[in-house]
């Protein structure tokens, strides 16, 4: 999906590659087993794994463009949000962090996993 032309062109500007992304976001996730949810998405089966994951992984939010998801608002207590307001929350919250324990968060944003863990 980074491979589109799209994607490729935001890639570009900020300097980074598709591998680059994905190692990224492979360093910051953890594999689950799915939790056993009863059906919740009807119109659309395949989206109750989203769910399932999302419960088993303790999921703080659910980020999707899908229409069935969205609808949903929240399921288990987890929000259900678009791309675009997801960026608000993690904005808000990364704010909010900076300001409980002095954490300069841009500088933050621009080290790489394994520095911000402190093992870079």
């Amino acid at each position: 999906m980074l491979g589109r032309e799209k994607f490729a062109q935001h890639l570009q500007v900020g300097g980074l590659t598709a591998t680059q992304i994905f190692e990224g976001y492979a360093a910051l996730t953890a594999v689950v087993v799915p939790a056993i949810i009863p059906p919740a998405i009807i119109d659309d089966p395949a989206d109750d794994a989203v769910l399932a994951c999302a419960v088993a992984a303790k999921a703080d939010l659910v980020v999707s463009g899908d229409p069935h998801l969205l609808k949903l608002l929240q399921y288990e207590g987890i929000p259900i949000v678009a791309p675009a307001e997801a960026v608000h929350v993690l904005a808000c919250n990364a704010a909010r962090l900076q300001t409980i324990i002095g954490v300069d968060v841009d500088s933050q944003a621009s080290s790489t996993p394994s520095q911000m863990k402190g093992n870079g």
